[in-house]
């Protein structure tokens, strides 16, 4: 339960408290809670439960002085259970471990200055791709841009690719191909006779 106090001094666990501050009760502290006569509740919060295929993100998470870090974030990986204290809340919920198959990736963006677990220096707005397989974590200095994967092309098929940063446009053909982080696809017009005739489905090789 999240409790509060309307007065200064010390809680019935002989821990300081501020008027107005506001603080959590849990099975830890005590089986059984009645509020002082300057205490309220004001609500009651559930457990939070992780597996080990789960993770989450806390936004301003409380530190150890007991005051909430206002726009920092925090990532907790399971398996844990815990409860989310006064200010806490949860980005997006509890997620489920990114698990990529060999033919699959994801495109990630960072957002703090940071080094990798590869010992690269990463910085805001830096981009790299993760290759599968593997089963991957966002830390709290990136996020994920997007999930790709692989186009497989026979000797025949091609694609368009366009490069973000030069605006360069090359083809792609006859063989399995994964966008990276600079990448898309690029539809390019064709002449319009090349069109009406796609269209018409007629052999331009025909008599």
């Amino acid at each position: 339960a999240v409790v509060s106090t309307q007065s200064t001094g010390k809680d019935r666990f002989g821990v300081e408290r501020k008027s107005g501050e506001q603080w959590l009760i849990t099975l830890k502290e005590s089986e059984a809670f009645i509020p002082d006569v300057y205490e309220n509740i004001h609500a009651l919060i559930q457990i939070s439960t992780l597996t080990n295929r789960q993770y989450c993100v806390i936004l301003d998470p409380m530190g150890e002085d007991g005051k909430n870090r206002l726009g920092q974030r925090k990532l907790v990986k399971g398996e844990k259970s815990f409860f989310l204290q006064p200010g806490e809340r949860l980005e997006n919920g509890i997620q489920d471990v990114h698990i990529l198959q060999e033919d699959e990736a994801l495109a990630i963006k960072a957002v703090l200055a940071f080094k990798d677990s590869n010992g690269i220096d990463r910085k805001p707005g830096n981009m790299w791709m993760v290759r599968g397989p593997a089963e991957f974590i966002p830390s709290v200095e990136m996020e994920i841009i997007d999930r790709r994967k692989a186009l497989p092309l026979d000797e025949n098929e091609g694609i368009y690719v366009r490069d973000i940063k030069s605006g360069k446009v090359r083809a792609v053909v006859g063989q399995t191909y994964i966008l990276n982080q600079d990448e898309e696809l690029w539809n390019k017009e064709l002449p319009e006779q090349i069109e009406k005739l796609l269209s018409a489905e007629v052999d331009p090789l025909a008599d």
